[in-house]
């Protein structure tokens, strides 16, 4: 848990400075193929010279991040069920577990399927 919450700062750190350096135009990837407007970088760049809006948008990120990873861990602890009209929820359970050596069947790994997914969310 302490490396998340290493992370969520981390991140947010990032994100802010890459506005305040005029590179954050280039490290979106949420969402896939998800592109700033003109009008978007003009106003980000307004940032440059603010820092408390600087700090303001730093917190509000890592809030953001925080609220995310807290609503997957609800989910993980079963305390909620994700949202679907058409699948009734089963459940999930996370194992700690050594692979066998000769394991040869492939697990897919949840941060691969991460963004590939996006789209089944956005146009089911």
């Amino acid at each position: 848990m302490l490396h998340l919450h290493q992370k969520i700062q981390e991140y947010a750190n990032y994100a802010v400075s890459k506005i305040i350096e005029d590179k954050a135009f280039d490290i979106i990837d949420y969402p896939p193929g998800d592109q700033f407007s003109d009008s978007e970088i003009k106003a980000l760049k307004e940032l440059k010279n603010d820092i408390h809006l600087k700090s303001g948008l730093t917190k509000l990120i890592a809030d953001n991040s925080a609220a995310v990873l807290f609503d997957l861990f609800n989910i993980l602890d079963g305390t909620v069920e994700p949202y679907s009209d058409d699948e009734e929820w089963s459940g999930l359970k996370l194992v700690n577990v050594e692979p066998e050596v000769n394991e040869i069947e492939f697990t897919a790994m949840l941060h691969d399927d991460f963004f590939s997914t996006y789209w089944d969310y956005k146009d089911p």
